[in-house]
């Protein structure tokens, strides 16, 4: 047998109002088509509105099978226990009246439901044989332990014969789950009608808690009419509290918070005591619940020592805690039942045992163990995680960034005048441009070379200082005004006494050597004439056992290409042919630098060069 069934039978509503909608367009404004091939376009739009319409409509083909399975669902507890035999009636008079293909059974049940005829199609029943515990009634088990007992290929029907006086499950959401699998459910009441009854639902309680937390236990409690009476709650069989209740018709919630419970298992008991109440049986309700003791974590510590500060919080939140090496690591994974979580504590892989990993996260995998790691300069990336069991139990990824690392540079900055204001800025501009690309490490130094408006000493016009505050810095540069020289040798060796004095090796960067360029900012018309000696001697006074290198910065206030110089002389070479070799030695052969950065400001080639 087949048939149609609507899941949300409402939108058909769209269907009729699509329809006269689309009928009253295509008669007020007909398609420029021939008739015949404007009523065909008319239904095409029809029927895709119908199967629209239909799909939100939850349209479903219901086939029935032609063959039924039959089970008797019969209510054995105590409050229905005086109309067995009533019971067992109607039980024989179902299994007489099926039909020779058909299936039927029996189930019995009070708090749990048992099997008293399994479906089949000779069933045999003289009478109940199975006893259930009858102090509970617990319809919606029993209608699922009926429902499941069917096989496929038959329509499916329960019959509940109850006095329906539950006090534990659900009945009603039994029911609408058991009808969204197409199983029927009808109901024999049993009895004539009732009068005013007060039952407990049930009692809610956390099944598990730890040693020091608060249980907080709730009964509901349901009367079909006002009573009056008393609710007493019991742990173990003692009475905890004993509270007078006025109860509305309905369902009323009754809380307790009971005293702080020991480690182990306990019965909490509810017992209803109210007027007016047909039956006593349905007015009692338990629940267990479970104390577990503190939570036990092993700490396991790559270095004796470790892990002191997670000990020490993890003892003041009441926690056992249990210390080992990470050598030490158990490497059963049974091993780690005995505990609540594991602690890691800055521990390269190494450090482990073999098995050990796979038997921590196999902790965390099967047994829902917990696991902390406190990373370290050991531990994660820099402990070869990579690629092993910790990774995969925790929720990152050891791919450890490569370090940008790069050593502390010193920079003695010794300018000289350009013969033109133009030119001057240009040079302090370079200059400024050298600061900004600082690190707040490095040390720098500026030393003017001459006197302003005429040749002379030169002199320190910026100590060597860390450009922590660059502006400063900068301002600096920028009030100084630029001289000529007597010569190249006094400022020279007047900016390599000064960087004998830096501290940037010992910043926070960890590097072997220190790299201190001298910059020298110069007209390329005047080809550097340093005196070699002085830069030899300042290799020779301890630089080259600490610094990296020696370089040259060299600016001109004109293009390479223009051949002129400021000051009219004609000049062939650029700045980059101007080249410091190590410790000093000067070569203008154009020999290449291993690194040379060049940039062009306001129309000035400079470049700086290091080896």
């Amino acid at each position: 047998m087949s048939g149609l069934s609507l899941v949300r039978p409402w939108y058909l509503v769209l269907l009729l109002g699509g329809a006269a909608g689309f009928g009253a367009t295509w008669w007020l404004w007909r398609p420029p088509l021939a008739p015949l091939r404007s009523r065909l376009s008319l239904a095409v739009r029809l029927l895709l509105l119908a199967a629209l319409v239909l799909a939100l409509a939850g349209v479903q083909v219901r086939r029935t099978p032609e063959r039924r399975a039959v089970v008797a669902v019969a209510d054995l507890s105590d409050s229905a226990r005086a109309s067995t035999e009533e019971t067992a009636t109607a039980v024989r008079q179902m299994m007489a009246a099926k039909g020779p293909d058909d299936l039927f059974g029996v189930v019995s049940f009070g708090r749990n439901a048992q099997v008293e005829v399994p479906p089949t199609r000779q069933p045999t029943f003289a009478g109940f044989q199975t006893r259930p515990d009858g102090r509970y009634t617990d319809l919606a088990g029993a209608l699922q332990l009926a429902a499941n007992l069917i096989p496929d290929g038959y329509a499916r029907q329960l019959v509940l014969i109850s006095d329906g006086r539950q006090n534990l499950g659900d009945a009603a959401e039994a029911v609408s789950a058991l009808r969204a699998r197409s199983v029927r459910v009808d109901v024999l009441p049993l009895g004539g009608p009732t009068g005013a009854e007060a039952l407990v639902l049930a009692l809610e309680a956390p099944t598990q808690v730890r040693v020091g937390e608060s249980v907080t236990a709730t009964a509901r409690l349901r009367t079909t009419a006002p009573a009056g009476g008393s609710v007493t709650f019991q742990v173990d069989g003692r009475d905890v509290e004993a509270r007078k209740v006025d109860l509305p018709a309905g369902v009323s919630p009754q809380a307790i918070t009971l005293p702080p419970l020991d480690v182990g298992v306990h019965r909490l008991r509810v017992v209803l005591d109210a007027q007016p109440d047909g039956y006593s049986q349905n007015n009692v309700a338990e629940a267990v619940v479970r104390v577990l003791g503190p939570p036990v974590v092993l700490v396991l510590e790559g270095a004796p020592g470790a892990g002191a500060n997670v000990l020490a919080a993890l003892a003041a939140a009441g926690m056992k805690v249990e210390v080992r090496a990470a050598a030490q690591a158990p490497p059963d994974v049974g091993a780690y039942t005995a505990y609540d979580a594991t602690a890691i504590v800055d521990v390269p892989a190494s450090a482990f045992p073999p098995g050990a990993m796979a038997a921590i996260a196999a902790s965390v995998r099967d047994l829902g163990r917990g696991l902390v790691a406190f990373g370290g300069a050991r531990s994660y990336g820099p402990g070869d995680w990579k690629g092993t069991p910790l990774e995969d139990a925790l929720p990152v990824r050891m791919e450890a960034p490569q370090p940008k690392e790069r050593p502390a540079v010193a920079v003695a900055l010794i300018l000289e005048t350009m013969e033109s204001p133009a030119g001057d800025a240009v040079a302090l501009g370079a200059a400024e441009a050298v600061i900004d690309q600082m690190a707040p490490d490095d040390e720098v130094t500026v030393v003017r070379m001459g006197q302003p408006g005429a040749r002379g000493l030169s002199e320190v016009v910026l100590p060597l200082t860390r450009p922590v505050d660059k502006a400063a810095i900068k301002q600096t540069i920028r009030d100084i005004t630029l001289g000529d020289p007597l010569g190249y040798g006094q400022s020279l060796t007047l900016g390599f006494d000064t960087l004998r004095a830096s501290t940037a090796a010992t910043g926070e960067r960890r590097s072997p050597a220190v790299h201190r360029p001298v910059a020298s900012l110069v007209q390329a018309t005047e080809r550097p004439r340093p005196n070699w000696p002085a830069a030899r001697t300042g290799s020779r006074r301890g630089l080259d056992k600490r610094t990296s290198a020696v370089g040259l910065a060299v600016a001109t206030t004109y293009p390479p290409s223009s051949g002129k110089a400021s000051s009219g002389t004609p000049s062939s070479r650029s700045p980059a042919e101007v080249t410091w070799g190590k410790n000093g030695a000067c070569s203008n052969q154009g020999r290449r630098a291993e690194r040379v950065e060049s940039s062009r400001i306001w129309g000035t080639s400079a470049a700086v060069l290091a080896w």
